[in-house]
């Protein structure tokens, strides 16, 4: 119940400060400066050379790697031969920690990550191509991979308590993983739909 609260409030604060800071006439300033350096970002100039993967893209490559590198490692934590202690507890019924919700928890990080990897292949197969679904198939993988995330963490407080106590050395809700899930769709959603390096390199006319 404490874990719930903390995230409430803290999702509230955040909101709120959001709001504030994008309406309160006191932050004019401040955010005319964050519109000069996003516009510095996404908008390109007659100097660019397009033939060639540069600027921010090689950012995102560095991101997406980083994320790709986490939902391995996530995946790997619930391969049964790396983790078949807690594969055993959640199929059977008489053992102490047993939990009906934990072998879905387990299934849906199984399935999940597994198909999240898939979709990073075929994004960076897309992304050397320059083919066109490439921005947004990385909005959506960004995207699905934080409700992926957030599915985890309400399975898990679905949990009984001694589940819960149970599972705390493994840590299977990385709080790191979450952040970066979220500060990635915060700069790198807008980055796509707006950026027209992106949708000039990502075209068809870039590959003809």
């Amino acid at each position: 119940m404490g874990i719930k609260l903390s995230w409430l409030i803290g999702f509230l604060l955040s909101v709120t400060a959001i709001i504030v800071f994008s309406s309160h006439s006191a932050f004019e300033t401040h955010r005319e400066k964050l519109k000069e350096f996003y516009r510095k970002c996404t908008t390109a100039t007659p100097a660019d050379n397009y033939e060639t993967i540069s600027g921010w893209l090689y950012v995102w490559l560095f991101t997406a790697s980083v994320v790709s590198l986490k939902i391995v490692l996530g995946l790997i934590q619930v391969l049964p031969p790396f983790n078949h202690v807690i594969w055993a507890s959640a199929n059977d019924p008489m053992a102490a920690a047993y939990d009906p919700l934990l072998r879905p928890l387990l299934l849906f990080k199984l399935v999940s990550r597994t198909t999240l990897l898939w979709v990073v292949s075929v994004m960076a197969i897309g992304f050397l191509n320059r083919r066109q679904y490439v921005p947004k198939l990385a909005i959506g993988f960004l995207v699905a991979n934080l409700l992926v995330l957030m599915t985890e963490q309400l399975l898990l407080w679905e949990l009984s308590p001694l589940t819960q106590l149970w599972l705390s050395p493994w840590k299977p809700f990385p709080t790191y993983e979450f952040a970066l899930a979220i500060c990635s769709c915060l700069f790198w959603v807008p980055y796509f739909l707006s950026s027209k390096r992106v949708k000039l390199i990502f075209s068809v006319r870039s590959r003809a």
